[in-house]
């Protein structure tokens, strides 16, 4: 399942799928999101993502206004499920359904190597999937430990490393840790 992140430094990260995605920077122009791709890791042509918009539904909806082929259908909708800091958000492509619909209730350990640390959306890219998960969302509560068990901030976490998330899986892409332990030192 397809999912947006927007962080408060006006950058996006589009997950669309377990080993895909579109990172760049977006605008919010009245009821428009528009998006500027800047990095493209899908299997999607550029013609299709040259000119992604999202249509303000409501505070807690947007609507694509494009299909994005074998990821979304036209006018998908996309729910908020999880507000991040002050005003990022993570936007989740589900249709209109209860907010816990998609998220597991038993805990999921898993351990990575870093790609990518997006300090403002607090989210952790790993290079690869790892059961499936390619993106890890780090909320006010997770606590992030080294080996020692000592606290450090995202600060501390680099590309390159390896890290291990314990928290809830919200989609076939996403975890949301509770724990984030650096297996580096």
């Amino acid at each position: 399942m397809p999912n947006i992140v927007f962080a408060e430094d006006k950058t996006f990260l589009f997950s669309t799928s377990a080993d895909s995605y579109i990172k760049g920077n977006y605008e919010i122009d009245k009821e428009t999101i528009v998006l500027s791709v800047i990095e493209n890791q899908t299997n999607l042509n550029d013609k299709y993502i040259k000119d992604l918009t999202f249509q303000i539904k409501n505070s807690d909806t947007l609507v694509l206004s494009v299909e994005l082929p074998e990821i979304t259908t036209p006018s998908a909708e996309f729910t908020k499920v999880k507000e991040i800091e002050t005003s990022s958000a993570i936007i989740t492509g589900v249709t209109p359904s209860p907010l816990t619909e998609g998220i597991s209730q038993a805990n999921l350990t898993i351990t990575g190597t870093v790609l990518d640390v997006s300090l403002s959306a607090r989210i952790i890219t790993l290079e690869q999937p790892v059961q499936g998960i390619q993106t890890v969302a780090l909320t006010d509560e997770t606590s992030i430990l080294t080996q020692n068990e000592a606290k450090i901030d995202l600060t501390g976490i680099h590309p390159g490393m390896q890290i291990q998330a314990t928290g809830k899986q919200r989609n076939s892409a996403s975890l949301i840790a509770s724990q984030v332990i650096l297996q580096d030192q």
